[in-house]
């Protein structure tokens, strides 16, 4: 079942997907799948969805033609600031020595 659950996000990644769509997709209750994602993998629904989605980012941000802006939504990242607040996560890029401090709208995205 786990095959199956990883396989939807990664054929989905691009859409608005939530952890509902998923636990409909297997017939298995939400909390179910959840708990499922998490001892199978050591990740959260959350995590491994945006880990996907920036791994595609990161593909596509080869191509300097691209704005970031269109990945992000190729990706299904609906807002600029998502994709940068989940690379941060994900990636940790080396220049980042502080943590991160984020209000509003910003910090809706992580």
């Amino acid at each position: 079942m786990i095959d199956t659950i990883l396989h939807h996000i990664h054929e989905n990644y691009q859409n608005t997907i939530t952890l509902n769509d998923i636990s409909q997709k297997v017939y298995r209750p939400l909390a179910y799948c959840s708990s499922l994602i998490t001892s199978e993998t050591g990740k959260n629904f959350v995590d491994i969805l945006n880990e996907i989605r920036i791994q595609k980012a990161i593909e596509l941000l080869k191509d300097p033609k691209k704005k970031i802006s269109e990945i992000a939504y190729a990706v299904g990242f609906r807002k600029t600031l998502c994709i940068l607040c989940s690379m941060y996560r994900v990636v940790r890029f080396p220049d980042f020595s502080e943590p991160l401090h984020l209000k509003g709208e910003a910090a809706s995205c992580l």
